[in-house]
């Protein structure tokens, strides 16, 4: 049930950019919360966006199937996925 519902949600709800409301959010606090990435997750799509000037947002999706993770690595963000 949860993999059809993640596959679901991926094709009726995809991630919209600047038109997703945790964007929105960052972008209102961007001023008084200054950081270099702003990591979340649950949002059931794993995905990374430059938000402009260095700063991306980063979302891990879910913790079923692909598994994704966060890695800070050398000053850079990125998605991997556990294996297996």
């Amino acid at each position: 049930w949860s993999a059809a519902r993640h596959q679901y949600t991926r094709e009726i709800f995809p991630f919209q950019n600047e038109g997703e409301y945790i964007i929105k959010y960052i972008r209102s606090v961007m001023d008084k919360e200054k950081a270099e990435c702003y990591i979340f997750g649950h949002r059931h799509i794993d995905s990374v966006y430059d938000l402009g000037g260095g700063i991306q947002y980063i979302n891990t999706g879910v913790w079923f199937r692909k598994s994704p993770y966060a890695v800070l690595e050398d000053g850079e963000v990125s998605l991997r996925y556990f294996e297996g």
